[in-house]
């Protein structure tokens, strides 16, 4: 096993800190600090950008000069970690860009070394040796299936030494029971979404066929290399027994009807009171012809793969048995019966592969229609077979009522399911606007679908059902990479090329797997669009399934400019913790805040509170579902950023929003924003300030100031300003010696002075109406100096000092 260097070098580098370093744009140098040169063993501390640059690993090159862009164009500061190489040593490096300001002349930050890192050697040997000791077969092949490597594990399983499958073409483990269009639709399948799983059959080096679960992935390498990697797990199952001419060997036979019927007996002996039984009967019809006993073997890895509490068997050779305990509620049962049919299914690219069968599922449930295990297993088979097998999936349930009950959402699915393979899925942009100016600054691409029928729905329905059937990515695949495409033309139209674009990406299933992360990060990346001009939208509940990885999603996110917003906050899992523990720029309020919203009601002091956090954390807030003048005048009292609903407009397609005027601001409806009062110089100043007169001995002033931590006291004649003392007029007057022999006469003289005779009588003065902010400006030039605020008769009402102001400006 490899090992890290470590050497006294680096440890006497770790413990200096972060050095600074500057980069001058115009003349692309890079200056430093000695040490930092020093360290990078650079020729001075003075040299071509480039050379800086070129320390990094050629791999995270293209982060670092997204860095260096983003704080250039927009005055970003970033902190990433990047390998570098310095002679035959890599390190670790922090890189701190530090924030500036946009055009400027020059960049600034710090970089610290952290530690040692292994070598281009070490590194190769370490992958190897875990390449060749992983416990699954891996191979790689180059993008003509030619095998560039496999481990000891893949050798094992065909039966090939290494050096007679280096080279060969990957075909020498194909099983002869596929054709070619199937293994064209598999490559068709990798080739569009990265990836393709699951069960294959394979041959060994003798011609002996054996069944594993595949893992096949594209993966880029440096210079636009591309190569194919993948993951086998043999399966516990002779592949002999799966021919049509063989049965079935004992130990992998599924239980018959005799046992199934054992078991259901079992479960209704020992049913708890708040339980029942739900028991289904099934057929697959399979796409290609395989025999039974490879459809039996296919169900049943399906079914264990879904670590699933309920008992499979098979009733005869083409039918199959479910049955499990469920809590007495029909919704769940419901849910929890097409969650099974779609994993037996599979995914569509098993569809396209013809690995999806068609199932046709009876249903029957103890206490609704049957009295006994026996009459649950008849009602399951004759609500099978009394209805007719359709072209998709298809659940009968024996009792009419549930059937009734549940048979809208079957309808909705398979019109979905139909709309979505013609490919009718269209892009409808939703504008958001900021406040105060109610300016259009980003538009939201929605899904939206046109379904056969004249039944009513809502999208919202639609994208629950596209969830529960696993179509989800698909369709947030295909809307992302429309509106991606469309922003340039929204850009135009709107003569703003800042204008951004939300997309949505659901983490509600596998997302967060290293191929669907790839998926977006290719949908991104290939738009040809500046991408910190997107938002990627994603559900609050997403982030609570696997915090750590969605953190390390979120940062690859953030790494290439994508902004992340929580949609829907507060309508699931919420929690503020999760704001400071993840990377978010922007919270979505749901609608379900705004619905009944009133002043001083609840919602509205919610709406307040998760502004002023998501403030503190540098976050901003969008608020959905606006859609009265009430609303949002209530918002714009509460310091909200964005918001975005009906009033403003409703979702339209690109025809339509490109026909909205190219100045695209809602004039007519900021009369409705609230303004918030300017402070003024009676909001800021002190009222109860330290006032003396122009006969005031200066023996007093002194008590004063030995009294009072002030610098100022303030003259004041018939409630008017006559100036003011400040604490080192004071000391000006006295003798340094004071209270030494030599002094003392002369100052004891000097204390009994009156005050005008030291006075200085022209202090600033404003009036209680002046606004805050040219008070603050005129403190800025003249902090040591007050300011005597007076009101319409000159009379003064109070006074405004920097310290002062600071204090009451400046958040607890």
């Amino acid at each position: 096993m490899a090992t890290v260097i470590d050497s006294s070098l680096f440890h006497s580098m770790k413990e200096e800190a972060a050095q600074p370093w500057s980069i001058q744009l115009k003349s692309q140098r890079f200056s430093c600090s000695a040490l930092l040169a020093k360290q990078l063993e650079l020729a001075s501390n003075n040299v071509p950008l480039s050379q800086f640059v070129a320390l990094c690993d050629v791999s995270q090159t293209h982060l670092l000069k997204l860095a260096m862009k983003s704080a250039c164009e927009q005055g970003l500061a970033t902190q990433l970690r990047l390998i570098i190489s310095v002679t035959k040593q890599r390190y670790l490096a922090e890189y701190i860009i530090t924030k500036g300001d946009v055009g400027a002349a020059n960049l600034h930050g710090h970089l610290k070394l952290l530690q040692c890192y292994l070598s281009h050697e070490q590194e190769t040997t370490l992958l190897k040796t875990l390449f060749n000791e992983a416990k699954n077969g891996l191979m790689v092949a180059d993008t003509n299936h030619h095998i560039l490597m496999v481990n000891k594990e893949f050798c094992r399983e065909t039966e090939f030494s290494e050096m007679e499958l280096l080279g060969t073409h990957a075909g020498v483990i194909k099983s002869s029971r596929y054709d070619s269009d199937f293994y064209s639709k598999l490559w068709d399948a990798v080739n569009q979404h990265g990836y393709w799983e699951g069960e294959l059959l394979a041959q060994t080096k003798h011609g002996d066929s054996y069944a594993h679960h595949a893992l096949i992935k594209r993966i880029m390498l440096a210079n636009n290399t591309k190569v194919y990697a993948t993951t086998t797990r043999k399966l516990d199952v002779s592949l002999a027994a799966l021919s049509n001419q063989q049965a079935i060997e004992p130990h992998i036979r599924l239980p018959d009807k005799k046992a199934f019927s054992v078991e259901l007996e079992r479960l209704y002996q020992s049913l708890p009171s708040n339980q029942t039984i739900v028991c289904i009967a099934f057929n697959a019809n399979m796409s290609t012809s395989i025999s039974d006993d490879m459809k039996a073997w296919l169900i049943s890895q399906r079914f264990d793969s879904m670590a699933f509490n309920g008992f499979l068997g098979q009733i005869n050779p083409s039918l199959f048995g479910l049955c499990w305990c469920s809590e007495k509620k029909v919704d769940i049962i419901n849910t929890t019966l097409w969650s099974i049919i779609r994993r037996l299914v599979g995914t569509r690219k098993d569809d396209a592969l013809k690995l999806a069968p068609v199932m046709t599922v009876g249903c029957s449930v103890l206490a609704l229609d049957a009295t006994s295990p026996k009459q649950l297993l008849a009602h399951a088979i004759q609500s099978l077979i009394a209805n007719q097998q359709q072209l998709s999936s298809t659940l009968y349930y024996f009792d009419r009522r549930l059937s009734h009950r549940f048979e809208r959402v079957t309808v909705l699915t398979k019109l979905l399911d139909n709309a979505l393979q013609a490919e009718r899925i269209e892009v409808f942009y939703q504008p958001i606007v900021t406040l105060p100016d109610l300016k259009v600054v980003k538009f939201e691409a929605l899904f939206r679908t046109h379904l056969d029928t004249d039944m009513e729905y809502s999208t919202q329905e639609l994208i629950q059902i596209a969830e529960k059937n696993l179509w989800i990515d698909r369709i947030d695949a295909t809307v992302a990479r429309q509106a991606l495409q469309d922003l340039p033309k929204l850009q135009r139209h709107f003569n703003n090329p800042n204008l951004e674009m939300s997309i949505n990406r659901s983490l509600h299933n596998d997302l967060v797997s290293q191929s669907c992360l790839e998926e977006t990060l290719q949908i991104l990346s290939y738009s040809g669009v500046d991408l910190n001009h997107v938002t990627l939208e994603l559900t609050e509940s997403a982030f609570f399934q696997d915090l750590t990885r969605q953190k390390q999603w979120i940062n690859k996110l953030n790494e290439i400019g994508i902004k992340i917003a929580i949609d829907d906050f507060g309508t699931g899992y919420s929690s503020f913790s999760y704001l400071l523990n993840l990377p978010v720029n922007i919270v979505k309020i749901d609608k379900l805040f705004v619905d009944n919203l009133k002043e001083n009601s609840c919602e509205l002091a919610m709406i307040e509170m998760l502004s002023a956090l998501t403030h503190k954390i540098g976050g901003k807030v969008i608020v959905e579902g606006v859609e009265s003048v009430q609303q949002l005048n209530l918002l714009s009292k509460v310091n909200v950023d964005m918001l975005q609903g009906y009033l403003f407009s409703k979702p339209r397609n690109l025809a339509d929003t490109l026909q909205l005027e190219s100045e695209n601001t809602f004039v007519h409806l900021t009369p409705h924003v609230y303004c918030h009062a300017e402070l003024t110089a009676a909001d800021i100043m002190e009222k109860d300030f330290i006032a003396i007169s122009l006969d005031d001995r200066l023996r007093k002033v002194k008590q004063l100031f030995a009294q009072h931590p002030v610098e100022h006291l303030v003259v004041i004649e018939n409630s008017q300003c006559q100036g003011v003392v400040t604490r080192a007029m004071l000391f000006q007057a006295l003798s340094p010696y004071i209270n030494t022999q030599s002094e003392q006469h002369r100052d004891t003289v000097t204390l009994n002075k009156r005050v005008h005779q030291i006075i200085a009588n022209s202090p600033k003065t404003m009036m209680t109406t002046t606004p805050l902010e040219q008070c603050s400006q005129w403190l800025l030039k003249h902090s040591q100096d007050i300011i005597i605020v007076t009101g319409s008769v000159d009379v003064c009402m109070g006074v405004i000092t920097a310290k002062e102001m600071l204090r009451q400006l400046t958040p607890n």
